[in-house]
């Protein structure tokens, strides 16, 4: 559903820590782009055409999220972008968001959440 996909953290790399506040967040790094933030100097130009895109209704391949538990902690495994795109339209799509999703508990030595 969009709230879980909202929800989904950003791996522990530096650019989307400081892109999202140091919170890993998607909705934190949409407000930090509408409020003009950039990461190290990147121009957040794709994001922003992507989340146009999204809310004329394009779909993306679906996001990969990994979890060390069955019941929620979800970390972006590839898609980082597309999920800063849905943030950045999240009042326009739909309610239901297909993903890919692993689960192991091996992922608390890679993803850190």
């Amino acid at each position: 559903m969009r709230g879980e996909m909202l929800s989904v953290r950003y791996i522990d790399w530096s650019y989307w820590l400081e892109l999202s506040g140091q919170t890993r967040l998607p909705t934190e790094a949409a407000a930090r782009i509408r409020a003009g933030r950039q990461a190290f100097g990147v121009p957040n130009d794709g994001a922003l055409a992507l989340a146009n895109d999204l809310a004329h209704g394009l779909r993306r391949p679906p996001l990969i999220v990994v979890s060390a538990h069955p019941e929620g902690g979800d970390v972006v495994l590839e898609g980082h972008v597309r999920l800063t795109a849905m943030a950045l339209a999240a009042e326009a799509l739909p309610n239901e968001i297909e993903t890919l999703r692993g689960v192991s508990p091996g992922m608390t030595r890679w993803s850190n959440y």
